[in-house]
């Protein structure tokens, strides 16, 4: 303590710090808010119902005609059909081996 001196004034409370950062933080919410309020009703409501409904024209026939032609006999005869039984004999004869 200085020589005679018995009281020393208070430190002034800053009062004007507090009540800015209090309207700083109720603007902030306040923005955030209409911010997020505006985002949900820009988008337009979309319906999840489902609708069944009988199509619009019934008038619209696809008429499906199929040509019929008539079949081909093909005659086909193997040029070596002697051949053919000994390689089958043969196959069969050496798959068992």
């Amino acid at each position: 303590m200085l020589d005679g001196i018995d009281y020393y004034p208070k430190r002034k409370k800053r009062i004007k710090l507090k009540l800015f950062l209090l309207l700083l933080i109720l603007t902030a919410s306040y923005g955030g808010w209409f911010y997020l309020d505006n985002m949900d009703s820009s988008s337009p409501m979309q319906s999840t119902s489902i609708v069944i409904s009988a199509p619009e024209s019934e008038e619209e026939t696809v008429i499906i005609v199929i040509e019929s032609v008539p079949e081909v006999a093909v005659e086909f005869e193997p040029a070596n059909s002697e051949n053919l039984d000994e390689v089958i004999e043969n196959y069969e004869a050496s798959s068992y081996n």
